[in-house]
């Protein structure tokens, strides 16, 4: 399926987000509480959908972050020139253009929730394209933020790719740690373990980028990020061909009462490699989701 590049988060998650709910608020505060996605007190949500991008091929080669607003009695999800009302009681929801599906086995959490999203099926596309998948949920304000100490997130992962060299496509479920530093050195850390590819069954993508968007907390690539494949604590070498390239975007969601800063945490990557022509020869790609475990001074 063809997609515009960055407005492909925006339409697909429109598919979904009118039909989840959601949370927001105003003013700036220290203790901040979210609407979960299955409210209906009257009021707007701040959403973030952060997803893959893919090529005509169906190959994910970039990642995105969109974002939005819900309104939380009528339904409604604008992003952009997209405004769609959704159906809250069904697990998957076909839009104009496009169709999303909650994906199975993952955690339900109370802010976000990872989906595929595909062309919409239709008699003549009865196939419906090819899938790529986002995690959508209540943004984190930036504001809200800790500003210090270290926030600790456990939950699950799972990722996929096709390597040339050797040849092999994975398929593989694990367990996701994610440490988010909020002083000094602040950053994020994503571990991945109890990944069965045969190659690695560990993957780190360390030093990502704490960014405010527009008031949003998200987090992203930079030129400081590292990627490592291990087995057990032994590192390999990159399973991947080509010269490569790391994309990553991912966001922090939702608020409770008392507690300093986001709930949950959710993200996509990629890692791509393209031959002498641009050509890709292979990449690795996830999503992975989890809730927060402890704060540290």
């Amino acid at each position: 399926m063809t997609f515009p590049a960055k407005f492909f988060g925006a339409c697909a998650a429109a598919a979904l987000l009118a039909a989840c709910g959601g949370g927001g608020g105003g003013g700036p505060q220290t203790e901040f509480t979210s609407q979960q996605l299955d409210s209906r007190v009257p009021g707007e949500s701040d959403i973030a959908a952060v997803g893959l991008l893919v090529d005509t091929d169906g190959n994910p080669t970039d990642t995105s972050v969109a974002f939005g607003k819900l309104d939380r009695v009528a339904r409604t999800l604008t992003i952009g020139n997209v405004v769609v009302t959704g159906n809250p009681n069904n697990t998957v929801w076909d839009g104009d253009d496009y169709r999303v599906e909650r994906i199975p086995g993952f955690p339900n959490r109370a802010f976000l929730i990872p989906v595929t999203i595909a062309d919409k099926i239709t008699a003549t596309n009865p196939d419906g394209g090819y899938e790529t998948q986002y995690i959508i949920g209540v943004v984190s304000r930036t504001q809200d933020l800790p500003t210090g100490g270290t926030v600790i997130f456990d939950g699950t992962a799972r990722i996929g790719g096709i390597l040339a060299e050797p040849s092999r496509i994975i398929d593989a479920n694990g367990v996701m740690t994610l440490t988010a530093r909020f002083a000094g050195d602040r950053g994020v850390d994503v571990n991945l373990t109890g990944l069965s590819t045969g190659i690695f069954n560990r993957l780190e993508i360390s030093n990502l980028e704490i960014v405010n968007s527009n008031g949003s907390a998200t987090f992203q690539d930079s030129s400081a990020t590292t990627i490592r494949y291990l087995n057990g604590n032994t590192v390999v070498s990159s399973p991947i061909a080509g010269t490569v390239e790391q994309f990553v975007d991912g966001a922090f969601y939702g608020g409770l009462p008392n507690v300093i800063g986001p709930i949950e945490v959710g993200g996509v990557f990629t890692i791509v490699g393209t031959d002498q022509n641009g050509n890709t020869v292979g990449n690795i790609y996830g999503i992975f989701e989890g809730l927060r475990r402890q704060t540290t001074p």
